[in-house]
């Protein structure tokens, strides 16, 4: 009897199922379960080398950048260049070719021919194109159940309306409850909303869901606020940004650089095997401004004159010269770098020893930077190119972290949890609800209207609105609030598509 199971779910929401499976005496059914995330189903046998793709594809702009005028000089920077390609891959998802793009304005030709060249590459997405159906058809075979999704790609979203049509499946993986009652309120702050909500919570103590609109603004001062009420909580975040990649980029900088800014962002970051005492680093800020970062700064920073100071400042610079002593093997390591490729290798080379890599996550982080390493390294000639590889591995990101506690959990608006007594939404006010995505840069919502083949702005809008839905089914309870006011005392309205079905306070 087989009873594998395959649950896609987003990545975020894995340790929850797995921890929901293993309760209750279900530890059978998690042996032989497998999770996926939707990109899963859209994985290509022939797999292409993406980082590498995207050092081919810097080359050829360089290549043609002499029949550029509007984009001339933008060919070098990595977020122009990771912008095209992120485009082209897109386009090769709706089957949009170079006779598809606009070609209305002098940019419009430029972006047009740049956008050929991406497409020239053997993209993944080109794959999944032409073997759409076949993609559907396996997918449906995997007979797989599903969690309830929130998709901002179109194109992944599309898919999997197909698939759960196609099987006859719903979202059947987590727990939703229909509202039973629903409450609009106000408050004069953010912070006077973030506390009444905390009050209300300290009373009732119900099980609860917080649903932020701004996540970036609202999530410090609730942390402030809860932590001084007790409240046990703990927020989902789908990535998180691993310490193992600043790590690095700080070794890889200093070792192409060899300069005194890079060396103290290394101790900033605590990237040698030694941390650096909080009190040595304005320290090095002050000292190493005119010190030549060689071999020899070691001598010159026990120079006498180095010694004649007051008591305070003189254990300073010993303490400092001994923090140097015992990492001069790694500082020389890098120094020994002759061009950028050894700098990037060097680098790795440490990383790999670095304390910080016995944690699991910065392991996994460390592992996705050698894969980007692999792909890269044969094609790094100059610092530009060395520049392009960093910015890639600084997009790395690792899992977040460790389920603490059930009784509160701190979410989004595209991030579905689990049902709970009550789900408080915060920050409902025009500006941040219901936050609809809206396409800016190089291929802005005017760009994208030219090409009948990309997804609508219509489509794109409907299908966030009803992915949405989700919040109305996430707790008995929903208690939907906004602040009127802003920090500088401005009026702030609260989000139209609440007062018009709840009603204004």
């Amino acid at each position: 009897m087989n009873n594998k199971k395959t649950i896609i779910c987003s990545e975020y929401q894995k340790e929850r199922i797995y921890h929901a499976l293993s309760a209750g005496n279900q530890a059978v059914s998690l042996v032989g379960t497998e999770l996926l995330s939707p990109g899963a189903l859209l994985h290509s046998d022939a797999e292409e080398d993406k980082y590498a793709s995207m050092m081919l594809f810097a080359r050829r702009l360089k290549d043609i950048s002499g029949s550029l005028s509007v984009y001339r000089d933008m060919v070098k920077f990595p977020a122009f260049i990771s912008e095209i390609l992120s485009f082209a891959r897109e386009c090769a998802l709706f089957g949009i070719t170079e006779k598809m793009l606009p070609r209305d304005t002098e940019s419009e030709e430029e972006l047009a021919l740049i956008l050929a060249e991406a497409l020239k590459l053997p993209l993944e997405e080109q794959f999944v194109f032409r073997n759409y159906d076949k993609l559907v058809r396996k997918a449906i075979d995997k007979k797989s159940e599903f969690s309830i999704l929130f998709e901002t790609d179109i194109f992944r979203r599309r898919f999997l309306d197909t698939v759960m049509s196609a099987a006859g499946c719903t979202a059947s993986i987590g727990t939703a409850i229909p509202a039973e009652t629903e409450h609009l309120r106000y408050a004069l702050s953010t912070r006077q909303e973030i506390e009444a909500a905390a009050q209300e919570i300290c009373r009732n103590e119900k099980p609860c869901n917080i649903i932020l609109t701004d996540r970036k603004a609202q999530l410090p001062v609730l942390e402030q606020v809860f932590e001084r009420y007790g409240i046990p909580f703990c927020p989902i975040e789908e990535q998180a940004y691993p310490q193992a990649v600043l790590i690095y980029i700080s070794l890889a900088e200093f070792a192409v650089q060899k300069d005194a800014e890079s060396l103290i962002q290394i101790m900033r970051t605590d990237g040698f095997s030694k941390k650096a005492g909080s009190e040595l680093i304005p320290f090095a800020q002050r000292i190493l401004t005119d010190i030549s970062i060689d071999t020899g700064m070691y001598e010159l920073i026990r120079q006498p004159d180095f010694q004649n100071e007051a008591d305070k400042t003189r254990n300073l610079y010993n303490m400092f010269a001994d923090y140097l002593d015992s990492v001069q093997n790694e500082i020389d390591i890098l120094l020994s770098a002759e061009d950028p490729a050894s700098a990037l290798r060097y680098a790795y080379t440490l990383l790999q020893k670095h304390p910080r890599m016995n944690d699991s996550a910065q392991l996994k982080a460390g592992t996705a930077i050698r894969t980007i390493l692999s792909q890269t390294l044969a094609y790094v000639h100059n610092e530009e190119d060395a520049d392009l590889v960093l910015s890639m591995i600084s997009n790395v990101r690792a899992a977040s972290g460790t389920l603490t506690t059930d009784f509160c959990t701190i979410t989004d608006l595209t991030h579905p949890v689990d049902a709970k007594e009550v789900t408080y939404i915060l920050g409902c006010s025009a500006r941040s609800y219901p936050g609809i995505p809206v396409r800016k840069g190089l291929f802005d919502e005017i760009y994208t209207a030219k090409i009948s083949a990309f997804p609508s702005l219509e489509e794109r809008h409907e299908s966030y609105m009803k992915q949405l839905s989700w919040i109305r089914s996430s707790g008995r309870t929903l208690i939907w609030s906004y602040a009127t006011n802003d920090y500088q005392g401005r009026n702030i309205e609260p989000a139209f598509e609440i007062t018009n079905r709840l009603g204004s306070t």
